[in-house]
């Protein structure tokens, strides 16, 4: 069995199911390495379980949240059909945050009803809308950071200008809402630790500016996106922790501040692996396609903007010859395609592939961010 970087939970999994006919296309997922992940990401960042809210936009399997929950996280939502999947898993509105800085109305006042009482914005239109919406909850300040380093760029959609944050947070007040934090997204898979620093440092000098302004804060939210995508995840965010560590200590015990954070795919992304079968091998003008029964539309959408992921096989073979191969989904599109792979010179019909890592971004894609597709009428 040849395995590219795959945990050993996932490894003794695919073991397991390759002693039987497996049924494939499917999500193969360990909650062991999930609570794994959750557990070191708490240590690392020194965080407790109230401290810790899920991205339910990464992976909102009903199994991925109801391991989660168990273990005490919360949750971070940015839409009602998120907050759906948290009322069926009778999460406390106390363990989720609504993190999205522009709520559609009836998506906020949902969220409020249930109880949530602590949400994002980074403009005076979205205080005003929270507080039509959603009076006198709390609401923290999304700032626009650089996300230099990052795969992708969270910027230009969201964040405050750093100069306009004293300004909003007094608006805050002055539209009966709380101002309790301030929150940044470093951008997805930054492992720059030069851009964590500067953040860092900028966040030091704002939060001398705010507590001259007498209000009170009560966190710093550190987003998201810390890296897990073909990396060693563990490595990277153990280097992250020593850069901002000093930091957050201090900002703990100079301001009183309580730490929180948004993780998303490092908790996931590694615990699944996708299970394919070649159903198909061809030769079309000096080279070889390997069809398998899932494409990159059931979930793999981000290959489109040049995101990588690893295909490989994982039966044992005694074949040592290798080729490249044009790894292709089945539909009638030739973009349909997870890429060019070295695998074995005899591949053939009924072989396995994995696709790996497959843990983030990919059942959530059916209805991404909590968003469904729009339904079809029909008119005369």
């Amino acid at each position: 069995m040849r395995f590219v970087n795959l945990p050993s939970e996932l490894q003794k999994i695919l073991k397991n199911l390759l002693r039987t006919d497996v049924a494939s296309p499917r999500f193969v997922f360990s909650g062991k390495l999930l609570e794994k992940n959750y557990l070191f990401f708490k240590e690392k960042l020194n965080l407790s379980d109230n401290s810790v809210f899920f991205s339910v936009k990464t992976n909102n399997h009903p199994k991925v949240l109801q391991t989660l929950k168990n273990r005490g996280a919360g949750f971070e939502i940015a839409s009602f059909g998120e907050l759906q999947l948290i009322e069926n898993l009778k999460v406390s509105p106390q363990k989720v945050i609504y993190s999205n800085p522009v709520k559609m109305p009836s998506h906020l006042e949902a969220a409020h009803r249930y109880g949530i009482k602590t949400f994002a914005f980074d403009t005076r239109q979205e205080l005003l809308k929270i507080a039509r919406y959603a009076p006198a909850s709390d609401v923290f300040l999304r700032l626009r950071v650089v996300n230099q380093g990052a795969d992708w760029q969270l910027v230009g959609k969201f964040g405050a200008d750093k100069n306009d944050a004293l300004d909003l947070l007094k608006q805050a007040t002055r539209y009966g809402l709380n101002p309790v934090g301030i929150a940044f997204h470093q951008g997805w898979n930054n492992a720059r630790l030069k851009s964590w620093e500067a953040t860092m440092k900028m966040l030091l000098r704002l939060l001398e500016k705010i507590r001259d302004t007498g209000i009170q804060l009560k966190f710093i939210n550190l987003g998201g996106g810390f890296p897990a995508h073909q990396v060693n995840q563990y490595q990277i965010l153990s280097d992250i922790s020593q850069t901002i560590m000093p930091y957050l200590r201090l900002f703990r015990q100079k301001f009183g501040l309580k730490i929180i954070a948004e993780p998303g795919s490092f908790l996931v992304a590694n615990t699944t692996v996708l299970l394919l079968k070649v159903f198909a091998v061809v030769e079309r003008e000096q080279a070889a396609w390997a069809f398998v029964d899932s494409g990159i539309t059931q979930g793999f959408y981000w290959i489109f903007d040049g995101l990588k992921y690893d295909v490989f096989p994982i039966q044992d073979t005694d074949n040592k010859e290798v080729r490249i191969y044009n790894v292709t989904g089945p539909s009638l599109d030739s973009h349909d395609l997870f890429g060019q792979f070295e695998l074995p010179s005899n591949l053939s019909e009924n072989d396995y592939l994995a696709v790996f890592p497959a843990g983030a971004y990919t059942n959530s894609a059916q209805n991404y961010n909590g968003f469904p597709y729009p339904e079809l009428h029909e008119y005369e």
